[in-house]
């Protein structure tokens, strides 16, 4: 068995509103037998944070948000950190997907 984390690139629009060609999908991808270590890893890396962490906190100013008390260089250390851990181990696989936002609503299968 394996765990999945899967996430859109912001929201995406309503047909005829997009402002953007592409939306991009991305994924990690943990097998459950590798999960509990990584897992204990990733909070201890994630400790200094108010709650969840978003991509986008890291960028400069945001509002306030549960990385905000951090300093440029804590906010740093702190992506680094989260990224060393996910390209340390072979177990975890990366996927992801640059969608064209016009072609994916001409598919039937799209309701929106």
């Amino acid at each position: 068995m394996y765990f999945l984390f899967l996430d859109e690139s912001g929201t995406p629009p309503k047909p005829n509103k997009a402002t953007d060609k592409y939306l991009v999908i991305g994924g990690v991808i943990i097998p459950a037998g590798a999960w509990h270590s990584i897992a204990k890893e990733y909070k201890s890396i994630v400790a200094p944070a108010r709650g969840e962490i978003k991509w986008k906190y890291f960028g400069t100013g945001n509002k306030e948000n549960t990385i905000s008390h951090l300093s440029r260089i804590e906010k740093d250390r702190l992506r680094m950190a989260i990224f060393n851990l996910l390209i340390s181990r072979k177990a975890i696989k990366f996927i992801c997907c640059v969608t064209s936002i016009e072609a994916a609503y001409r598919m039937p299968t799209i309701i929106n």
